[in-house]
């Protein structure tokens, strides 16, 4: 986790996204530690602890500030290749190297300076528009919630004859947002994560669970935590089997009372419909 904390601590999306990765296998761990009832109630301290510290929302606002940074100086550097005013370097003469993106490259350097200063004002606009400051705002929820405004501004300016300031956005844009919508199951997952951690602390003292997750507070957790799509405490129910279901809505802010529907999409997918849910026992 903490390896996953530094990663995320990096000012650029390749870091965040590797922090993710991280976050997701330390998650596994958790899940199995807590399923075999293998951690003692020091562990689990210190484990609350950590997770605790972690704020999804600040890393991914640093790292989209990086990466509107990083961008804007690529296409301001591609600007001065085109200019004459910088020479090419070996590595991205290296990009180039076939003669048909050799071709390419030459069409490039023709290019009006003008057109890399619109491409550079509309990636900072739409980066700023649907990711930062969503982000500032409302945190990823928020930001997630405003791909569809994305992909309606990028979707009226499609015609690149049009519309060529837009054509380096098009190819930007979308994919930087997509990293929130994967931020958002991981936020969920951590909250989850740090209730089961408080479960587990208290089933060690009293030998059961709690009927509500507000007998948690404040011995076993500092607050509950809340489900990052609609601001409600993380649902939570006791099983028959003797164990608990933690879950939140998903993208579709439905309550589904834990089920996880459309399995063969990825619950990272906007179009995956179902609960995120944490539980312990087989889905039917």
């Amino acid at each position: 986790e903490k390896i996953g904390l530094a990663c995320e601590a990096e000012p650029l999306l390749i870091g965040f996204l590797v922090g993710n990765t991280i976050e997701a296998m330390v998650n596994e761990g958790i899940w199995l530690g807590l399923r075999e009832k293998a951690f003692a109630e020091e562990d689990l301290r210190l484990l609350y602890q950590i997770f605790s510290a972690h704020d999804l929302d600040k890393a991914l606002l640093q790292a989209c500030r990086g990466e509107m940074a990083t961008g804007l100086n690529a296409m301001e550097y591609l600007q001065d290749v085109a200019a004459g005013r910088k020479a090419v370097g070996q590595d991205v003469v290296a990009a180039f190297a076939s003669d048909r993106q050799s071709l390419s490259l030459n069409v490039f350097r023709a290019l009006p300076g003008g057109l890399f200063d619109h491409w550079k004002s509309v990636i900072a606009e739409q980066e700023w528009k649907h990711l930062i400051a969503p982000l500032r705002k409302g945190g990823i929820t928020a930001a997630v919630k405003s791909a569809d405004g994305m992909s309606a501004d990028l979707n009226a300016k499609q015609n690149y004859l049009l519309h060529p300031d837009y054509i380096m956005a098009r190819m930007v844009v979308p994919a930087v947002i997509s990293v929130s919508a994967s931020a958002s199951l991981v936020q969920a997952r951590e909250r989850q994560v740090l209730t089961a951690i408080a479960l587990e602390r208290f089933f060690l003292k009293h030998v059961r669970y709690p009927a509500t997750l507000k007998e948690l507070v404040p011995e076993f957790a500092t607050a509950i935590p809340l489900d990052p799509w609609d601001g409600k405490e993380v649902r939570y129910r006791t099983t028959a089997a003797g164990r608990y279901m933690l879950w939140c809505v998903g993208f579709d802010g439905k309550d589904d009372d834990g089920q996880m529907k459309k399995r063969r999409v990825s619950m990272k997918s906007p179009d995956y419909l179902g609960d995120w849910t944490w539980q312990y026992e087989p889905s039917k």
